[in-house]
């Protein structure tokens, strides 16, 4: 219960500085859940999110940036040179907190499994617009920044990963 309530927290901080509120330069996407589902890489990472139809999410190489310092969430040992976080859960599609009737760019992820361990607790990404394709983003750190995890949407020959 400790490291849900801590998760929240680290989640609503992050929210504080709303990389999906309108902007003047806004590029927030306006997905369909039909268009989310589906096989999504970050291949710099080899990263993989796979989306079902049925809300279950399947995910490899999730950014360990994403977790720290949340007590608790990382394993103990945790080494980012050498480890890799993979989860599995439920997922959502909505507006932003701060624009509910905005486009629907916040991809949330409800872990179930983290590391091959249980946890309960959510985690944002951002669906935005780069050129004319949607990409999702982890942002890493402050938005302001810009230091962004990129995931964009698998066509052909796509990895698989089956959510548990």
């Amino acid at each position: 219960m400790r490291r849900l309530l801590v998760l929240i927290l680290v989640v609503a901080v992050l929210a504080g500085c709303d990389p999906g509120a309108p902007s003047t330069l806004d590029n927030r996407a306006d997905l369909t859940e039909s268009e989310l589902v589906g096989t999504w890489q970050n291949t710099a990472h080899n990263a993989v999110l796979v989306f079902e139809e049925d809300g279950r999410f399947a995910a490899t190489v999730l950014p360990h940036q994403v977790f720290e310092g949340i007590p608790g969430v990382l394993p103990d040992g945790f080494d980012p040179e050498r480890d890799t976080l993979d989860g599995s859960g439920q997922w959502s599609l909505g507006a932003s907190r701060e624009d509910r009737d905005g486009p629907r760019n916040l991809v949330t992820l409800h872990l179930r499994r983290l590391a091959g361990r249980t946890l309960a607790g959510s985690v944002e990404l951002r669906a935005e617009k780069e050129g004319s394709s949607p990409v999702l983003a982890f942002y890493l750190g402050d938005p302001d920044l810009g230091n962004r995890y990129v995931y964009r949407k698998c066509q052909a020959g796509c990895p698989t990963v089956a959510p548990r």
